[in-house]
């Protein structure tokens, strides 16, 4: 309850009336997960992660590459990964899980976007239990077919390594990936939401740590 007291409390401080969807927003916030494991070394990895289908949740691949045992998390419930398919090019791995009650993200679209819009990144900043929300705006758009490189104001830190970027209808556009660093907590890059489809067909690996 706490959880939603915090997401209701960040939309209405900080977004004017009807400018979102709040249960979009919600069920995004739901969507995400973190994903965790014991590095070669016995230290504990983490990062984050979204449920895109049934027992699938959609991360980056290095928050995978040093972990041998990896299980999706959400509070004191656990989940052990089973297979990932993975495109080591584009740091996106696609994990499969035993049966979670989890809500699947709505997927949105990175090609219908535009540059001055609001978005909102939620993940496990920090590695903190409940996701965080950072909202922020469109700052560039890059082509790589398909759909578009997207950069961001709504920062993130360690451990949201994989988390969602959602319009503020609650639809996933991205993927929170990769941030320069600077003065203000620098800027940040999140893969499009498109390519899903091609690591959706990818061959299954069921050997961790993952390779590439």
């Amino acid at each position: 309850m706490r959880n939603i007291f915090l997401l209701i409390s960040f939309i209405s401080v900080t977004l004017p009336a009807k400018a979102y969807d709040m249960q979009g927003l919600m069920d995004a916030f739901y969507s995400v997960v973190m994903i965790r494991g014991y590095n070669t070394t016995g230290g504990l990895a983490y990062g984050s992660g979204v449920v895109v289908g049934d027992n699938k949740v959609i991360t980056n691949c290095h928050v995978l590459r040093a972990t041998k045992q990896p299980w999706v998390s959400r509070g004191e419930d656990t989940y052990a990964i089973t297979s990932v398919k993975a495109d080591a090019w584009h740091d996106l791995c696609l994990v499969s899980t035993h049966t979670m009650p989890f809500k699947t993200a709505k997927i949105g679209s990175s090609a219908e976007l535009k540059r001055g819009q609001e978005v909102a990144g939620i993940g496990h900043s920090n590695g903190v239990p409940a996701p965080l929300t950072s909202r922020g705006y469109v700052k560039g758009l890059y082509p790589d077919n398909p759909g578009y490189v997207i950069r961001t104001s709504a920062k993130f830190l360690m451990g949201a390594s994989g988390s969602g970027l959602f319009d503020m209808n609650g639809r996933l556009v991205g993927i929170n990936t990769f941030k320069t660093a600077g003065i203000g907590g620098g800027i940040h890059f999140a893969l499009p939401i498109e390519w899903l489809a091609s690591l959706e067909k990818q061959p299954e690996i069921t050997e961790f740590p993952i390779q590439g």
